[in-house]
């Protein structure tokens, strides 16, 4: 699809320079109207589909950054996690509302939504039996660090968020425009067509092919 487009604008790109600079096109187009201010909207158009592209290429990009960002902290923090949930069970396998005030007592969820609002449970409310944690090597201070690097990894998370919508924004403003494009484009070699059509040379210079004559 990006590839397409891609094509698609510098053949426009291509028709268009050749349209405002090869002396001998200029001529037979401004015969049908296509005279140079006529031609710069068109350029007009092409420029500011050309801008979105390139911003809808930096915003996507800066959400898959954002999205490897997240996937590589949640692979640490998962791998924490499991740990901290094993020992919390052990540390309180005979208190049953203590499991289920840390959703120890659930299956852990792969999902992330599911996964992120268990760890946000465990580790808001892990503090208050601290003690037992301490029986088994983890303390206060780690408990802390990793409900901290749970917080970030949730703003990295509203970061990809914005991104994502971000960049859903930027496509639709592209398509708008790459349509009103498309439509100017249209008009454009339809008359190219006729105004070149005894000079199939000068309207290969737009981009047409012209079939060689038997």
């Amino acid at each position: 699809m990006k590839s397409s487009i891609d094509e698609k604008l510098q053949g426009y790109r291509l028709s268009l320079s050749n349209a405002l600079g090869y002396v001998p096109l200029k001529k037979p187009l401004a015969t049908f109207s296509y005279d140079r201010p006529k031609l710069l909207k068109g350029q007009s158009l092409l420029e500011k589909v050309l801008e979105l592209q390139s911003t809808k290429d930096d915003t996507y990009g800066a959400q898959k950054d954002a999205t490897d960002a997240i996937n590589q902290e949640w692979a640490t923090l998962k791998t924490l996690f499991n740990e901290h949930r094993q020992l919390a069970r052990l540390a309180f396998k005979d208190q049953r509302g203590v499991l289920t005030q840390l959703k120890l007592d659930t299956r852990l969820k792969t999902a992330f939504s599911g996964w992120i609002t268990q760890a946000t449970a465990f580790y808001g409310k892990i503090g208050q039996h601290s003690e037992g944690m301490a029986r088994y090597g983890v303390n206060t201070e780690v408990l802390h660090g990793a409900q901290s690097r749970l917080e970030a990894l949730l703003g990295l998370y509203s970061q990809q968020s914005q991104r994502k919508a971000e960049a859903q924004h930027i496509t639709e403003q592209r398509n708008k425009a790459l349509k009103d494009l498309d439509h100017w484009m249209r008009d454009f070699y339809r008359i190219a067509k006729v105004a070149l059509q005894d000079e199939p040379q000068l309207l290969e210079m737009l981009g047409y092919v012209v079939p060689a004559q038997a």
